[in-house]
């Protein structure tokens, strides 16, 4: 959707009066994660034109949990933890429709469904019952998080190797912290 939106300013920004050549992405927190997704993905690295000139993340990161010392707190989980979280809310909505009664038979039961079929089913679930099933079901198994996932294609599988190959946007970066950022973490 970050891309999407960088590609959609390069295109129409002069009509605003703009410069297509003059993008800063900013974001603090979660949405500097996004600004250091953006400045590893390949497919932003490899845009021609360039969709962003400058970048600004405040309190965020690109780590996974082997890129730092243990006890740090990694800012992305790797793409497994992100198909065990849409596994899981899938197979939980499944039970919760009665077409299975435990893990196992949703598994049996979403084997038969083609791919165009799981995803009509998920489309037609409200936000409401995505999220509730999040906080409900999900939480307690710790697949409640989101953000980019370092999947291979839009995202590097090792955002850091990435970035230690030369292999990111070099653009400017005004990297910082904003001062209490750290007291949301202390329950983790």
């Amino acid at each position: 959707d970050n891309i999407k939106a960088l590609q959609f300013i390069n295109a129409n920004i002069a009509n605003f009066g703009g410069d297509a050549g003059n993008v800063t992405v900013m974001g603090q927190s979660a949405g500097a994660i996004n600004v250091y997704a953006l400045l590893t993905s390949p497919l932003v690295v490899n845009a021609n034109p360039k969709l962003m000139h400058r970048a600004m993340p405040m309190s965020g990161g690109i780590s996974l949990a082997s890129n730092v010392p243990p006890g740090s707190l990694p800012t992305l989980n790797p793409a497994s933890t992100a198909l065990a979280q849409g596994n899981a809310l899938l197979y939980n909505l499944v039970i919760g429709d009665g077409l299975a009664t435990d893990t196992t038979s949703a598994q049996a039961y979403v084997a038969t469904q083609t791919p165009a079929q799981v995803a009509a089913y998920l489309r037609g679930k409200s936000p409401g019952t995505l999220l509730t099933t999040l906080l409900t079901k999900l939480a307690a198994l710790g697949l409640a998080g989101s953000g980019p996932i370092p999947e291979g294609t839009v995202l590097p599988v090792d955002p850091i190797a990435a970035i230690n190959a030369g292999r990111y946007l070099k653009v400017p970066v005004l990297a910082s912290n904003t001062r209490d950022e750290a007291k949301l973490f202390p329950t983790f």
